[in-house]
């Protein structure tokens, strides 16, 4: 998909009978690291965030993922996961370098005919939250 210079990775898009997957390659070592979706890249390159927007999809968990670079060998490593199946996220942004900004809401409220997105009569629903990295 493209070469992303911040964080020294390629993005790859892999295209299966059950989904889509996302992969970052290392440009240096061709280290694949597996990703849920695009990735959200912090400010000061040092995070990628995931959030997986397929719920109860099988092997596929719906989450957060945050890798973070290592200092050693500028690899990224999973920093931190959260896998639930009570809500869903639905996108998100970085505030700052150190915030991670996401809405989410409970499946029961996502449009049937348009998903991820939520049914206009349950925007109420949707919840903000924030990821902040210590």
């Amino acid at each position: 998909m493209g070469k992303l210079d911040c964080i020294n990775q390629y993005l790859i898009k892999r295209t299966v009978y059950e989904g889509i997957e996302y992969y970052l390659i290392d440009q240096n070592t061709g280290k694949f690291t597996y990703i849920w979706n695009l990735p959200k890249i912090s400010p000061d390159c040092r995070y990628v965030c995931s959030l997986n927007l397929i719920w109860g999809m099988g092997d596929y968990p719906g989450g957060i993922l945050l890798l973070k670079k290592d200092k050693i060998n500028s690899s990224f490593i999973e920093y931190l996961r959260i896998d639930y199946d009570n809500w869903i996220s639905l996108d998100g942004y970085w505030k700052t370098k150190n915030e991670f900004y996401f809405r989410i809401v409970p499946p029961e409220y996502l449009s049937s005919s348009n998903y991820p997105s939520v049914d206009k009569n349950n925007l109420d629903k949707i919840r903000y939250w924030k990821l902040r990295i210590k």
